[in-house]
C-alpha cells in the first residue's frame, strides 16, 4: 500500500510541475524554493488560498483546507 501511495504523490508532483511551467511561462513569472512543498493530500485541498502580495517576493499559503476537513494552523 505504501509503494501505491508513494507513486501517486509522485504522479500529482509530477503533473503540478508541468501545470507550473505553463503558468511560468505563461504569465512570466518563475519561482524558486528549497523544500517548500509541505503540505500534499492524496484527494486534492477542499480549500487553499495564497497571500496576494507581491511586493514581499514570497510564495505563502493563508488558508488550507485538506479533503477530510482539517485545516493547517
Amino acid at each position: 500500500m505504501a509503494n501505491k501511495i508513494e507513486n501517486k504523490e509522485e504522479q500529482n508532483y509530477q503533473k503540478f510541475m508541468n501545470e507550473l511551467e505553463k503558468l511560468s511561462k505563461k504569465y512570466g513569472i518563475g519561482l524558486q524554493g528549497c523544500g517548500c512543498f509541505r503540505y500534499w493530500d492524496e484527494e486534492g485541498f477542499q480549500k487553499i488560498s495564497y497571500a496576494k502580495d507581491s511586493s514581499s517576493g514570497d510564495l505563502m499559503i493563508e488558508e488550507l483546507v485538506f479533503s477530510d476537513g482539517t485545516s493547517f494552523e
